[in-house]
Formats: structure tokens, C-alpha cells, sequence
């Protein structure tokens, strides 16, 4: 799928803006520190200038394909290598998915109980009845800080998280910055069951950005 303008229908009551909702989702939806909301940047009310038209043309750049993530080869077996594997597709998939509002791929590999997976969906939900689009606002894992505990096929995965600065876009020219945001003790639980990994559960408990 192209990145580009996601289409659908306005929402008809009070919702945060989508841009919020990103902010929302990793700082507070599990009783995290709130952080600050992003700016708001609107478009420039100067008068138009009197300036006589080029006789250029313009151009107009070809939409970009944003990559879907790749499924690591260490997801096919269970145990640690398996298990960080899974946390690192898993915020890769959450990238994606914010880019492009595909949740397909996301959706395989998340538990339908998971809180923290429905609200990625409730998000990308958001930001395609706003007529919107996102871009940016990777998510890092910080590969030294990575732990793994299990009990049978249950793993959990402690590990700092990096999210870098995104913004959306309006259809009426204004913009929302996502500041960029790292989040400590990140808790991942994912089940391994028949060659597939599941995320059960994720735990942001706190942020600074």
C-alpha cells in the first residue's frame, strides 16, 4: 500500500485528534507519567503574493511505499531469540500499521484480548475517519536493555522503547507533531504456540519525551 491520504468518513462526535491519540496510546492507556500533547502547526494566513506566475511546471512527487516489515526468521521457534524477535515485529507492525492503516499483518500476531493491540487498532480507526494521514514515529528497540523470562511457552520481554517524531496531516492543511518519546521497562507477553508467535499483552509504565 502507498503512503498517502487515508479516505473515509469524518467522525460526527468529539474524539482527540489522532496525533493526541498516538501520544495517548503509549503514555497513558496503561497508567504511564501523561506527556505533553503535540504542537499544532496551521497553515501560514499571510496575504498571497503579487508576484508574477513562473512559466515552470510543477512537480509533483510519485507516493513512496512504505515497506512492510519483514517476519523474522527466529519466529519460527520458541525460546528467547524467538520471543525478542516477536517484540521487535510486533512495534515494527505498529509502525506500519500507523503509516499506512493496513492492520492486517497486526492483527495475526495480536491477541484479541490484548489492550495495548486494540488501541493501535482504535488509532489507525481514528486517524482514517479523520480523512488523515501519518508519517513517521518508528519504534526502536534498545537491544542492550532486552530481558526474556518465561514459564513454559510464555515468554515475557522487558526492554527500553524508542519512538521517534511522526506527524499527521489534514485534509484542511493542518498538521500535528508527534513529539519523539523513550519509554523504560516496556513489558511485552507473547504466547509461542504451533510455530506462531502471539502478543498477549503490552505494559508501557511510564514516559518521557
Amino acid at each position: 500500500m502507498t503512503r498517502g491520504s487515508w479516505r473515509g468518513r469524518r467522525r460526527q462526535w468529539y474524539v482527540p485528534t489522532a496525533a493526541l491519540a498516538l501520544v495517548m496510546l503509549v503514555a497513558g492507556c496503561d497508567g504511564g507519567d501523561p506527556v505533553e500533547p503535540p504542537t499544532s502547526v496551521t497553515e501560514s494566513s499571510e496575504e498571497p503574493t503579487t508576484e508574477e506566475p513562473t512559466t515552470e511546471e510543477p512537480t509533483t512527487a510519485e507516493p513512496t511505499e512504505f515497506p512492510s516489515p519483514e517476519r523474522p526468521a527466529a519466529m519460527d521457534e520458541s525460546g528467547p531469540d524467538g520471543a525478542i524477535a516477536a517484540a521487535r515485529y510486533f512495534f515494527e507492525l505498529v509502525t506500519y500499521s500507523q503509516n499506512t492503516a493496513d492492520t492486517s499483518q497486526l492483527q495475526e500476531v495480536s491477541d484479541p484480548e490484548c489492550d495495548f493491540c486494540l488501541g493501535v487498532l482504535r488509532v489507525v480507526s481514528l486517524m482514517v475517519e479523520d480523512e488523515a494521514e501519518f508519517s513517521g514515529g518508528e519504534y526502536d528497540l534498545d537491544e542492550e536493555s532486552v530481558q526474556v523470562d518465561n514459564i513454559d511457552d510464555t515468554y515475557t520481554v522487558t526492554f527500553d522503547l524508542n519512538q521517534g517524531g511522526g506527524v499527521a496531516r489534514y485534509p484542511d492543511g493542518r498538521e500535528e507533531e508527534l513529539p519523539p518519546g523513550e519509554y523504560s521497562g516496556v513489558v511485552l507477553t507473547a504466547l509461542f504456540n504451533e510455530s506462531s508467535w502471539l502478543v498477549l499483552d503490552v505494559v508501557i509504565p511510564g514516559a518521557t519525551s
